[in-house]
C-alpha cells in the first residue's frame, strides 16, 4: 500500500493504473493486485480503512505553534504506523471482542482529545482579539 491517507481512493488509483499499464504490457496490467479484491496481500488495510473514516473530522484543525515541539516527531508518521505503535493493555477485557476497535477507539479518542485542545485554543484567541477591538 503506498504511504496515502486516503485509503478508500486506492482501487480508483489501481483501476486507472491498470488501464494505463495495459497500453504498455497488458500481462502487468493485470497483475496489479487491487485492495479491495485481495485485502490479505495488503498489511493492515482494514485498519487503514478504519482510521481514515475516523479521523476525517479531524481534518481542518491544527495545532497551535506553542505545541510544535510536542507534534514535530510525528510528522513523518502515517496513521496507520501510529495505530500500530500504540500498546493496549491485554489483561484488560476488550469491550468488543476485538483489539482493533479497542486500539482505534483509544487512538481517535487521542486525536479528538488534541482536537478539543485546538478548537478550545482558537476560540480563546477570537475572544482575545474580540476584546482589543
Amino acid at each position: 500500500m503506498a504511504r496515502s491517507y486516503l485509503p478508500s481512493k486506492v482501487s480508483k488509483i489501481v483501476v486507472i493504473w491498470r488501464k494505463d499499464l495495459h497500453k504498455v504490457n497488458p500481462k502487468v496490467a493485470e497483475s496489479l493486485a487491487d485492495p479491495e479484491e485481495y485485502p490479505n496481500l495488503f498489511k493492515d488495510w482494514q485498519v487503514a480503512l478504519s482510521v481514515k473514516s475516523r479521523v476525517a473530522e479531524m481534518r481542518g484543525a491544527y495545532a497551535p505553534a506553542q505545541e510544535y515541539a510536542n507534534h514535530a516527531n510525528r510528522s513523518h508518521h502515517t496513521l496507520v504506523e501510529a495505530f500500530r505503535t500504540m500498546q493496549v493493555d491485554d489483561e484488560e477485557p476488550l469491550e468488543n471482542g476485538d483489539a482493533h476497535h479497542e486500539c482505534t477507539h483509544i487512538f481517535v479518542t487521542g486525536y479528538s482529545t488534541t482536537k478539543n485542545r485546538m478548537q478550545s485554543n482558537i476560540m480563546e484567541k477570537k475572544e482575545a482579539r474580540r476584546r482589543l477591538l
